[in-house]
């Protein structure tokens, strides 16, 4: 199922025909959500504009010339769980259910303030570890006009800095949150600004963005920007190809049989270059390079394995045509050997995978049937899968929310908590106890 989100700061809805021409321009995009910012709305007016709208719409009011956040639903196939807002027309936080996941979305509009954006952020960042741990859901998508610029020379023009510097309130946030800039992720390089300024047009900056989660960035399909009316700011959207959950034994494994593929481990050594060069955080340079190493490694893994499909039926069609003579001379008989050895190394490197997967503790010298091990390694697989789990004396047996406990678990087993306040401190305490290493050479 395909739900596109859109984010847009209008700039004020006050006026009765701005208001119309920018409830009709959201229609020609055929957007599910949509995310506005600075919409100037007032509670005296909720009853009106949804009626104009025609759909559903969640509201954060700001003042009649400032702040106000609006989330819109149009022809929204999900459902809409719980929602919250500041109160003060600068987020929204709503929970939806959607092709049978729960997605947690924010509408953010961010401060002029540096201190008040800081803590604006820092306050989204718990409340989204708390709904998480409430309703099961790691996936969460944060989208809207920021006010902050995630690069000081990539995101801004004129640059700032004598150097490139990463925003340090986003990537606080970021890093708490497991979330990446998903356009700035696919374009590592490109400069392309979502503001510009109505006086000198070559002022400008990239202030509006999306901030996906990792479980949410596989279902991104397109991540695009393009010019609005009556704003200075652009419009921009994210298209996600959302499918049902299917009920998984399997959790995927690196292959560490394609460390010997020369050309798997070159493409590797290319990602890491590629990766190092880019302009981002360390963690999303991380988290990035994960990503790309298990996507080569299912794609290398299934050419491998068709490669060996392919020799193998062709080894065995040549093995029947040998046997059908109904005389072979000596050098037909010593290649129907040859052929029929190697067939028996492919079929062993079949047993020795399901024989390391099994973690059989014995395996016959010679054994050429690999039947066993398939066996013993679904069984394996039977008895490790978890089928029950209890959290705070409530039995969860569907496996969808089975994993998402465990992933929220173990994310939060190993999240780091170390402030970079206290982490000065301490090497502010240690630094005339270790000794300096002298530089040679």
């Amino acid at each position: 199922m395909a739900v596109l989100l859109s984010s847009l700061n209008v700039r004020g809805l006050k006026n009765n025909v701005k208001r119309k021409a920018m409830f009709l321009f959201c229609k020609e995009i055929k957007a599910n959500i949509l995310f506005l910012q600075e919409t100037h709305s007032g509670k005296e007016e909720e009853t009106f504009w949804k009626h104009q709208w025609g759909d559903s719409i969640l509201y954060s009011h700001g003042t009649t010339h400032s702040a106000g956040v609006m989330i819109l639903f149009n022809k929204f196939a999900g459902r809409v769980i719980d929602h919250k807002s500041d109160g003060m027309g600068h987020w929204i936080m709503v929970l939806v259910e959607v092709c049978e996941q729960k997605i947690i979305l924010i509408n953010v509009y961010g401060y002029n303030n540096r201190l008040l954006n800081r803590n604006m952020m820092s306050n989204l960042s718990k409340l989204i570890a708390k709904w998480s741990t409430t309703y099961g859901s790691t996936q969460v998508i944060t989208g809207g006009d920021f006010n902050l610029a995630p690069n000081s020379w990539l995101d801004r023009q004129p640059q700032r800095g004598n150097q490139p510097e990463h925003d340090s309130i986003i990537c606080d946030f970021c890093t708490t949150t497991n979330m990446i800039d998903y356009w700035r992720m696919t374009n590592p390089n490109t400069k392309k600004y979502t503001w510009f300024s109505p006086s000198n047009k070559n002022v400008c900056s990239r202030l509006d963005y999306w901030l996906v989660s990792q479980t949410v960035s596989s279902y991104v399909t397109k991540c695009e920007t393009q010019s609005t009316p009556l704003t200075d700011h652009c419009l921009i959207s994210l298209l996600l190809s959302l499918r049902k959950q299917q009920r998984s034994d399997n959790i995927w494994k690196f292959n560490n049989s394609l460390l010997q593929n020369e050309d798997f481990c070159k493409q590797v050594k290319e990602l890491k270059s590629e990766i190092n060069n880019m302009s981002m955080t360390n963690v999303s340079k991380w988290e990035w390079f994960k990503y790309n190493v298990k996507q080569l490694a299912i794609e290398t893994g299934k050419k491998v394995s068709a490669l060996r499909v392919c020799e193998q039926k062709n080894l065995i069609e040549q093995i029947h045509l040998l046997c059908g003579k109904p005389c072979m001379t000596a050098e037909e008989s010593e290649r129907l050997q040859s052929l029929q050895n190697k067939l028996d190394e492919v079929y062993l490197i079949k047993a020795k995978g399901a024989y390391v997967r099994s973690r059989a503790k014995w395996i016959e010298h010679g054994e050429k049937n690999s039947s066993y091990f398939y066996s013993l390694e679904k069984r394996r697989q039977t008895k490790k899968k978890i089928t029950k789990l209890s959290k705070d004396g409530t039995i969860i047996e569907e496996p969808n929310k089975i994993s998402e406990e465990i992933n929220i678990f173990y994310s939060n087993l190993y999240k780091s908590r170390t402030e970079k306040e206290n982490a000065d401190i301490f090497f502010d305490m240690i630094k005339d106890q270790v000794k300096k290493l002298e530089k040679h050479g």
